[in-house]
């Protein structure tokens, strides 16, 4: 199952979702249409809405959170954004988290004495994604916990602690800060220099004890789907919203590809498969092996066919050369299996990471960014000039057989594969690969002129 997607802003740093979720696929606040992309491109296991966007693009629409729980991925809300969806959707299996979202399912922040239903709440001005979301403002329910923490002290009194609240609520939302609160309390005679000093050293930061919670929780979700309880109606609404969504990427995914190295770990899937695969598993660690029964008929079958082993005679002089007996060709099997399962997962930032420090590390980071750049120029045209179908299907199973040494993916898989490769799905993939077959034949071209070999790996030339 796929790692878990969480929407984040500005209400907790990227390095402490890490520590808490490093698994976790963070991507910015959601705006209508991300949650829809994200679960249908990337199939994670669990959803978690924490920060989207108000003001400059339209808001994550209830439905598209409705079509994730059909599809029986868990959805969960938290903190800002997904506190407010998940009291709206809560009805239909959303999983609201924190306090934040309690007092929106239940009309009010407690113990103040008003309705709470607001969203402009949980809104706060903040810098945009290059600057890391940096907060401007402080959120409504960042103050109202404040001065909750403080009615419960005893440091201010109810009637202070209401006055306050009406205060900060009267501001516009970019207006409202810890600051502001300390300006308002001295201006009041009711709380004194002892509860100044008090509200001075005890902000609480309600809305990133939530954020906390919600990846804490994340990170344990069950990989199995989960039934709907409701049956999801296509009206003609979403069929429209289906159609302008079709051909927009996942919100902030092309960001992450120019500061995460996101294409030159494709180049090397590409052109190194097999040291893509054991740099992965070196960055997230081989998968454990329960104990293996015996192999099924097919992947013993493909195992045989890779390896030429056509006889029981050559399959037992196999075995001996390797030092197995035939339940160590089992163990070998169920492992391979386990290692198939794992690199079909899409890869997790900290992995990610992990892959590009070994790169420079070993020298190789360089000589593949020189590669990925040289390629550049000549890759519009290629794309666009790319063969048909029988081609391309041609192009994928000489990559997986001859490169990969894997039997290409089952019809129907090859999103799931492309995803587990970095790439954002079956289409690039192919083109990809495609790319690196012309390659390849044009080195064995070139290896004819010269009267040399041919490279390993190079394409096979069908005739007449």
């Amino acid at each position: 199952m796929n790692a878990p997607v969480v929407f984040l802003g500005p209400s907790l740093p990227r390095e402490a979702a890490r520590a808490i979720a490093p698994e976790a696929i963070l991507l910015p606040p959601a705006r209508q249409g991300d949650l829809y992309r994200a679960a249908r491109s990337l199939r994670p296991r669990a959803i978690g809405l924490v920060d989207g966007l108000f003001r400059e693009a339209p808001a994550v629409w209830h439905r598209e959170i409705l079509w994730a729980l059909s599809e029986g991925i868990p959805v969960l809300g938290a903190a800002s954004m997904g506190a407010l969806r998940a009291a709206e959707c809560g009805a239909f299996g959303m999983e609201g988290v924190g306090a934040v979202y309690r007092a929106y399912r239940d009309g009010r922040f407690p113990p103040f004495a008003g309705p709470f239903e607001d969203d402009d709440e949980v809104a706060i001005l903040h810098a945009p994604a290059e600057a890391g979301w940096i907060a401007a403002s402080d959120a409504m329910v960042d103050l109202r916990a404040t001065l909750a923490t403080a009615w419960s002290a005893g440091a201010i009194g109810p009637e202070g602690c209401e006055a306050l609240a009406h205060a900060l609520k009267r501001l516009p939302f970019p207006e409202r800060s810890h600051a502001r609160l300390l300006a308002e309390a001295a201006s009041l005679p009711c709380p004194g220099p002892e509860a100044l000093e008090w509200l001075r050293r005890h902000p609480v930061a309600q809305k990133r004890r939530d954020a906390e919670e919600l990846l804490a929780r994340i990170v344990r979700a069950s990989p199995d789907r989960r039934a709907p309880g409701f049956r999801f109606t296509r009206s003609l609404a979403w069929e429209s919203f289906l159609a302008t969504q079709a051909a927009v990427p996942p919100q902030g995914e092309e960001q992450g590809e120019k500061q995460g190295g996101g294409a030159l770990l494709r180049e090397l899937a590409v052109s190194d498969p097999v040291a893509w695969r054991e740099l992965r598993l070196t960055a997230e660690g081989h998968p454990g092996l329960s104990v293996p029964g015996a192999p099924d008929a097919a992947a013993l079958e493909d195992f045989r066919h890779r390896h030429g082993l056509w006889r029981r005679s050559a399959l037992e002089a196999w075995l001996a050369a390797h030092d197995l007996d035939e339940a160590g060709l089992h163990r070998l099997l169920a492992r391979e299996a386990a290692i198939r399962e794992r690199l079909r997962r899409p890869l997790a930032p900290a992995s990610r990471d992990a892959m590009l420090d070994a790169l420079r590390l070993s020298g190789r980071y360089a000589g593949l960014k020189a590669r990925l750049a040289g390629r550049q120029e000549d890759r519009e045209g290629e794309d666009r000039d790319l063969p048909g179908e029988a081609v391309l299907d041609a192009a994928l199973r000489w990559w997986f057989e001859t490169r990969a040494g894997l039997p290409p993916p089952p019809l129907g898989e090859e999103e799931a594969e492309a995803r587990a490769h970095g790439f954002p799905d079956a289409g690039g993939f192919r083109a990809a690969i495609w790319r690196e077959y012309r390659a390849a034949m044009a080195t064995e071209d070139a290896a004819a002129t010269d009267g040399t070999a041919a490279p390993d790996g190079a394409p096979p030339r069908g005739g007449g």
